[in-house]
């Protein structure tokens, strides 16, 4: 599968660093990405900060909040990254499990489907999800 079942989509954006960085390229990125597929994007959450402190960024609590009122058909987010959660997965696991019981699909512009049950889907996520919490860690030590 290479794009979401459903045609009507919100999307989320997060960058660390509000006055460092832009949220547009991730913006445009999505925009051009549901665009190709014939998407519609009817909602966009856009926060910044720490991909490890989900609890502080008021648009993904606003977006996690109305999963229970409104069911899009997918969420779009640039990268697996921008999503974000603690480090070690589990939080994102669960952000990820809400999402599908939902009934909707989580996207990626540039990992594809992150809801999926598949096997392959699974250890990417884990793998993933590894890989922050390491580069978190180096990051702090050269701090």
């Amino acid at each position: 599968m290479n794009k979401p079942k459903g045609f009507i989509g919100w999307a989320y954006v997060r960058v660390s660093d509000g006055s460092k960085q832009d949220h547009e390229s991730q913006r445009d990125s999505i925009a051009r990405w549901a665009k190709s597929l014939g998407l519609q994007i009817v909602r966009w959450f856009i926060d910044s900060g720490s991909r490890h402190k989900a609890e502080k960024r008021a648009e993904f609590q606003r977006m996690m909040a109305l999963l229970g009122t409104e069911k899009p058909d997918f969420i779009a987010v640039d990268a697996r990254t921008r999503f974000g959660g603690k480090p070690g997965g589990y939080e994102y696991g669960g952000f990820v499990d809400r999402i599908r019981k939902a009934g909707v699909e989580l996207w990626s512009v540039l990992d594809g489907l992150l809801s999926g049950t598949d096997d392959l889907t699974v250890i990417k996520t884990a793998v993933g999800s590894l890989t922050v919490t390491k580069e978190s860690k180096e990051r702090a030590e050269r701090s």
